[in-house]
């Protein structure tokens, strides 16, 4: 079965570049252009993963990690900023992220470490 992974960003360009880059994966993408919209879509959908933006109107990224951890604490999360700080790195993984990237990044490098989440959330089961 393919993986579910939730993109959420304010920045529909970025939403639409990640798609494209993950049309021939086998995951199953949904999207989400802000912390309360992501929050509904992981009641209704239960992705394996959300690559979700720092900076973003409504309910900023930290926020809605929270609120996604509190829902279903085994849903992996990658933290996505322009606007990167140690201090929200760090806020970010204490608050259950498992990785943050700088933007703009690598994609190659993003899909490995969106395999090397899924791998480890698979072990877990």
């Amino acid at each position: 079965m393919a993986k579910k992974i939730l993109i959420v960003d304010d920045e529909k360009n970025m939403i639409w570049a990640l798609k494209r880059a993950f049309k021939n994966e086998e995951f199953k993408i949904i999207t989400a252009s802000n912390g309360i919209e992501a929050i509904e879509m992981v009641k209704v959908n239960t992705p394996d993963l959300v690559l979700l933006d720092l900076k973003m109107p409504k309910l900023n990224g930290l926020e809605a990690l929270k609120e996604i951890k509190n829902i279903d604490s085994k849903i992996s999360v990658i933290m996505m900023t322009a606007h990167g700080t140690m201090e929200s790195a760090i806020e970010a993984m204490k608050n259950g992220a498992i990785d943050y990237i700088s933007k703009p990044f690598d994609i190659e490098e993003l899909k490995i470490q969106i395999r090397k989440a899924l791998d480890i959330e698979a072990m877990k089961e």
